[in-house]
């Protein structure tokens, strides 16, 4: 049984060095693929490794991340014969027994094509599980109130079990089989940034496997948030914005009418956001 690590890198050469490294001391880890978006001539320097375990792939252009992840996980079944498969960002903490316990599942559950432990914040609080899919609803429910504040509301009791289902996966820490991501053909290619979490999990449904939330681990996403400016912030929604288009058009088979709904919703989200960012900042509207 051969374990993988995806990792995809972007202006996180200390991050991605220090992750991979992590990664090689597990006993339990075949080969980790790191594929380089960042394009610096420097980088061929600066990423380099002593441990036969890692290889890096430079590339001449940022391919993003659904891209990225897919060289990479390509390299790892093709070419190392990896069973199982960890996607991973470079700003998380996770031990060796919890990826062991992912791939426990996988193995006993071939109903599961990917599961991941539960999330801790920078502050180690348990960030809610995904509940209520990405679907209309969602969007027009978070006009209105945070995203965060729709998975408190929509959150489940899950009593004593262990292994929950979810509507997606976070793309900073999971473990996926081989075998599910050959059926589903990874990620969508056509997803550049945003909401390629959820694409894949339509995939892996398509080819009739399901994702799960292990209760009873965790992993630790470091997530170092960027001030961003205005023009920055909304630049990032936009991107976001045209991800889920694509999403409803081609995973939920929206038609014309549900597009134009779709582009409503967006409408009124982006001018609440942009209400949101005011208020934060203290400024009053005129």
């Amino acid at each position: 049984m051969k374990i993988g690590v995806s990792l995809v890198n972007y202006h996180s050469n200390d991050d991605i060095k220090k992750i991979a490294n992590t990664f090689a001391s597990y006993p339990s880890i075949s080969k980790i693929v790191i594929v380089d978006n960042d394009t610096q001539e420097k980088n061929k320097v600066e990423l380099m490794f002593d441990d036969a375990k890692i290889d890096v792939i430079f590339e001449k252009e940022n391919l993003g991340y659904s891209k990225g992840n897919n060289i990479a996980i390509k390299r790892l079944i093709e070419d190392y014969r990896c069973d199982y498969i960890i996607v991973s960002n470079s700003d998380i903490e996770v031990d060796e027994d919890t990826i062991i316990k992912c791939v426990s599942v996988l193995k006993d559950c071939s109903q599961y094509g990917a599961v991941a432990p539960r999330m801790l914040d920078n502050e180690g609080n348990v960030v809610k599980e995904r509940t209520l899919e990405l679907g209309y609803l969602r969007v027009l429910l978070r006009i209105l109130i945070k995203e965060q504040t729709i998975d408190k509301i929509f959150e489940k009791k899950h009593g004593n079990k262990h292994l929950i289902d979810q509507s997606f996966l976070p793309g900073s820490f999971f473990v996926a089989s081989s075998k599910a991501l050959i059926a589903c053909n990874m990620f969508d290619p056509n997803i550049f940034l945003y909401r390629e979490e959820e694409c894949l999990n339509k995939r892996l449904m398509n080819a009739n496997f399901k994702e799960a939330l292990l209760f009873d681990r965790y992993y630790w996403h470091k997530h170092n948030y960027k001030k961003q400016d205005f023009k920055g912030e909304f630049a990032s929604i936009k991107k976001e914005m045209k991800s889920e288009k694509y999403y409803f058009k081609k995973y939920r088979e929206a038609n014309v009418f549900q597009m134009v709904i779709i582009r409503i919703l967006h409408g009124l989200y982006y001018v609440s956001k942009i209400f949101r960012y005011f208020i934060k900042k203290g400024i009053k509207l005129k």
